[in-house]
Parts: C-alpha cells; sequence; structure tokens
C-alpha cells in the first residue's frame, strides 16, 4: 500500500481533490461538503469553521484529519475537550468508530478509493524522489504568469526571513534605520564566514565617530583595523606601524576596546575575500560616501551606487593581501559579485522593511523592483537550477529559487510550492 502521510491528506482535503459524488459518514449518512475551513497552524483540531451537510443538517465545527481512524486513540484525542468541537473525522481508512471526550460519536468519511490514482503516483514519486529538487525529471509547466507570481512571492518571503536580524538591529538602535542599514552594509562587506565578525567590528566604533572622521581616509583605516585586533600584530612594516600608532590616539580619545584579532577566518578564502583586504575596502567606502539614509533608501539609483562602491582599498593593500605580505602589484577593487551582494542583502531588505514600517507601498514595490534590475546571482543553488531546466533571468529570481529550495525543497513542502500543487494535479 502506498505510504500515506497526514500532509498528504491535509492537501487533498483543502482542495477537494477527490470525487465527492455520493458521500457518506461510515454509518451511510450523506455527507455534502460546504466549506472545508480553515486550516489550524496552533493546536487543535486541523481544520476550523468547517461547514458540512449531514442529510438535512448543516454543521459548521472543526475538521480532523488521519491516515486510520484508531489514530485519534493513538492520538488520544478521546480525552481532549478541544477536539469536542469535531463534527467530522476525515480519514484515508476507516478501521474505529471514534467517540469525543463526552462519549459522543464523531461521524467518519474515508477517502480511500476517491483520491485519483495519478495525484497518488505523483506525490508518491515526489516523496521518494532523493535529489535535492523532488521534482527533478517530473514533467511539469507553469505559465509565464504563474512562474512570475510564484518567483515574487518567494522573493517576499525570503527578504521577510532575513527581517529577523534587521528586527533585532532596529530593537537595539531604536528603530534607527539610518543605523541599522550602515550596520548591515558593513555586515555584507565581509565574505560568508566573515560576516559576524564585520558586524561586530562596525558596531564596536560609535557612528558618531565614522561621521566625525568620515574625511580622514587613514583614519577611518586605522580605527577598523585597530578594533579588528590587529594593533597587537608584531611586525615591521611601516604601514602598519602608522596604522598602530593613530589607533592608539583613536582607542584613548574614544575609550575604544578592540576585538579578538581570532574572531577573523583566513582559511579557503580567495585573496579579495581576505578580512585585511575587505576591511581595508569597508574603510574606503565609508570614507568615501556622502552618507545620506534619505537618498540611498527613497531616491536609490543603481548608476550612483555602482558610482559609489567603484571603489578600491588604499595604495598599500595593492601590494599587500596581509600586513607584512607582499604580493604581485594589484588593485584591490570591489568587485561586481561584492556591488552586487550588498544591495541584495542590505539595501533592498532595509528599503522594503522601511516602506512597510512607514506603510509606503511604493516603496515595497521599489525595493522589488530594484531586485529586478539586478543581474541573477551564480551559486550552487542557481546552478542546481539551471542544471534542471530552470534560469534565474535577475536577482529577485536567484533570491526566489534560494528560498525555494532552502525552505521548501530541503523541507519536503511541495504540497506548498505552486510546482508541487501543478505535479499533483497533472493527469
Amino acid at each position: 500500500m502506498f505510504d500515506l502521510d497526514e500532509f498528504f491528506l491535509h492537501y487533498i482535503w483543502r482542495y477537494l481533490l477527490l470525487n465527492n459524488t455520493n458521500l457518506q459518514t461510515d454509518s451511510g449518512i450523506p455527507v455534502e461538503i460546504l466549506s472545508t475551513g480553515i486550516p489550524n497552524k496552533d493546536s487543535g483540531p486541523d481544520f476550523t469553521n468547517a461547514k458540512i451537510k449531514l442529510e438535512n443538517t448543516i454543521w459548521v465545527g472543526c475538521i480532523e484529519i488521519h491516515v486510520h481512524s484508531s489514530d485519534w486513540y493513538h492520538h488520544q484525542h478521546q480525552l481532549d475537550h478541544a477536539y469536542d468541537s469535531t463534527i467530522l473525522h476525515v480519514v484515508y481508512e476507516i478501521d474505529k468508530e471514534v467517540c469525543n471526550s463526552r462519549g459522543q460519536y464523531i461521524p467518519q468519511l474515508e477517502l480511500k478509493g476517491r483520491i485519483p490514482g495519478y495525484t497518488i503516483d505523483n506525490y508518491k514519486k515526489l516523496k521518494n524522489n532523493r535529489n535535492r529538487i523532488h521534482c527533478q525529471n517530473m514533467d511539469w509547466k507553469l505559465s509565464p504568469l504563474e512562474m512570475k507570481s510564484w518567483h515574487t512571492r518567494l522573493a517576499i518571503s525570503r527578504i521577510e526571513n532575513k527581517s529577523s536580524l534587521i528586527n533585532q538591529l532596529l530593537s537595539k538602535y531604536q528603530n534607527d534605520f539610518e543605523r541599522v542599514l550602515y550596520t548591515l552594509i558593513a555586515r555584507y562587506f565581509g565574505s560568508n564566514v566573515n560576516r559576524e565578525p564585520m558586524q561586530w567590528l562596525i558596531e564596536s566604533i560609535p557612528f558618531e565617530v565614522i561621521l566625525k572622521n568620515q574625511d580622514r581616509p587613514s583614519t577611518i583605516e586605522a580605527l577598523l583595523f585597530g578594533q579588528a585586533g590587529f594593533p597587537g600584530v608584531k611586525d615591521e612594516d611601516d604601514y602598519l606601524k602608522k596604522l598602530q600608532e593613530e589607533y592608539k590616539f583613536l582607542a584613548q580619545k574614544y575609550e575604544l576596546e578592540p576585538m579578538n584579532k581570532s574572531a577573523w577566518k583566513w582559511g579557503k578564502l580567495r585573496p579579495s575575500s581576505l578580512p585585511t583586504i575587505r576591511i581595508a575596502q569597508l574603510a574606503s567606502f565609508l570614507a568615501q560616501t556622502n552618507w545620506n539614509f534619505d537618498r540611498i533608501i527613497r531616491s536609490f539609483d543603481l548608476n550612483s551606487w555602482d558610482h559609489n562602491l567603484a571603489i578600491c582599498a588604499s595604495s598599500y593593500w595593492s601590494n599587500h593581501s596581509q600586513f607584512g605580505n607582499s604580493v604581485q602589484h594589484r588593485e584591490k577593487r570591489v568587485g561586481a559579485e561584492l556591488k552586487n551582494n550588498l544591495v541584495i542583502n542590505a539595501i533592498v531588505p532595509v528599503m522594503f522593511l522601511y516602506g512597510k514600517f512607514h506603510n509606503n507601498e511604493k516603496l515595497v514595490d521599489q525595493s522589488l523592483l530594484l531586485l529586478e534590475s539586478l543581474r541573477a546571482e551564480k551559486n550552487n543553488v542557481t546552478n542546481l537550477w539551471k542544471r534542471n531546466g530552470i534560469f534565474a533571468g535577475n536577482a529577485l529570481e536567484s533570491q526566489s529559487l534560494i528560498e525555494l529550495t532552502t525552505n521548501f525543497c530541503d523541507e519536503f513542502k511541495c504540497l506548498k510550492c505552486a510546482i508541487g500543487k501543478k505535479i499533483l494535479q497533472t493527469q
């Protein structure tokens, strides 16, 4: 027998993907489904506010769903008053009569033989597919409009999932969106493994101190490298000594405590992603950018932003990857991928949530249009979908594919996915 589960039966009931002619309860009473009800995400019966007609009487109440009717007792619902409002027990197979905590009989509806065979077969294929993408090698087709709508919903979901960090920062900084954006930009200057340390670094320096010294690039660099834990480095490097001397003065002036240098990760990083290079680039960005939150958020211009990030680390880093470590001359410019990541992970989420916070739907829409105007990311997830014939045309679509893969495919939520739903309904 096909290995059914309750998630599948919930889906079948919710969308009535069954032959609903001549329905009868286990005692032979005719059943007409007027409303399947509202899915219940809390404890208690699976659906609330359902409406059914038993013979000539209309009942409004809850629906509980199980694979076998005996599961009612396995879950001990007969002892739980929360299930006394159940008006119909919907099961795949009836193997026992059930009663509520008052000893009252609960009508049951058996779905066995009423679910289309192709629906069961397609679900079985999804469930048994061990590839990361469960619908791999299965036939499905969404219309361009359906696909665009699904991409947009997924992209919004991904932004909202990122909002937990932003909300933490908003709470920390008393809803100061400007400080939050500044912190996020610094965070995403770090590579994947150094995002946390980069955030700790920027949060260890008062925002006002950065703004006050913004016209002094060497001072900004001394502040960042000093707070990053590099003043303790022992080296005969003249440039490092200069930064250390300036930082010593700044640390006393602003009562700063440096991080532990061990927080930074160095292994398996490309030279362009090393902490020293990213810190130096961040210093150049902070020193060269005319920081104006309102201009960045409300009047964001991709060309202007690209110009703001057309920077490179100070000249010392053209010949070094770490302090005292000479390399072949090459300017350490901010690359296109980093620019893209900063807009995707910092600008867009803050713009989206700022619009939500101020009930500004125009700004919310603008954030999605901005995401749509960026080139698609290239990573393991987008490459995986590409091999399966799905191409991300822009950053909104690549972000949606990341959301789809990590929060649907990896969690086997095919029944909540537009693609999975389409497959189940395909003959």
